[in-house]
């Protein structure tokens, strides 16, 4: 559908009040939803016990376990190198 550039532009007044009037139904709704939501879901924290002491007990030194020396890996033995080929092409 095509519209001329130079076309009036007709508008139906009874739709902007309309559509305001939907717009603000639909805030008002948001506004109850979030409202009763947050107050609905409200738990009051159980009460809390606290005891007080005046020094903390005497705790034991923390045991290490001994861990195993690793054996010393044997040395691997010197193997000489292969003596070089000679070339197959003589110059």
């Amino acid at each position: 559908m095509n519209i001329p550039a130079d076309a009036p532009f007709v508008s139906r007044p009874e739709s902007t009040l309309f559509a305001g009037v939907l717009a603000l139904g639909v805030h008002a709704v948001f506004v109850l939803l979030l409202v009763f939501g947050v107050s609905w879901q409200t738990e009051h924290p159980a009460p809390v016990m606290v005891d007080l002491w005046s020094a903390l007990p005497a705790s034991p030194a923390p045991v290490r376990p001994l861990r195993p020396q690793p054996e010393p890996a044997p040395e691997p033995e010197a193997k000489e190198p292969p003596p070089p080929k000679a070339p197959d092409i003589a110059l």
